[in-house]
């Protein structure tokens, strides 16, 4: 902000908003279709939510990933101190042992290849 005041942008604040409301809204989007998709390949093999409509949408599987996340957008509101924040610990670990296994995958990868193991 103290940018924009230099500048003389006027709005700065206006400006910041809508980047971060923008930002949000593409994230929330990609994480539905990301969500939709891997239910609708789960259905595939029988495991959930095997219904299409018409058009080919797995519309339960989208609305389900909808409800689930506006269930856990109103914890922030109703026990922002509890439960959302565990809600987000697990984000953040699962993110962390992602990544730990894709960097310990990759190294092992590595070694086998510089041994002469055949893959």
């Amino acid at each position: 902000m103290a940018v924009f005041d230099s500048v003389g942008i006027p709005f700065e604040a206006d400006i910041m908003n809508l980047v971060i409301l923008t930002a949000l809204l593409s994230v929330g989007n990609s994480g539905l279709y990301v969500c939709s998709r891997m239910l609708w390949s789960l259905s595939q093999n029988g495991m959930a939510f095997g219904k299409l409509n018409s058009r080919g949408v797995p519309f339960n599987a989208v609305l389900f990933s909808l409800l689930f996340s506006l269930v856990s957008l109103l914890t922030s509101v109703v026990s922002a101190e509890t439960v959302f924040v565990v809600l987000l610990s697990v984000n953040g670990l699962a993110g962390t042992i992602s990544w730990m296994t894709i960097a310990l995958s990759q190294y092992n990868f590595n070694w086998w290849r510089c041994e002469g193991v055949k893959v």
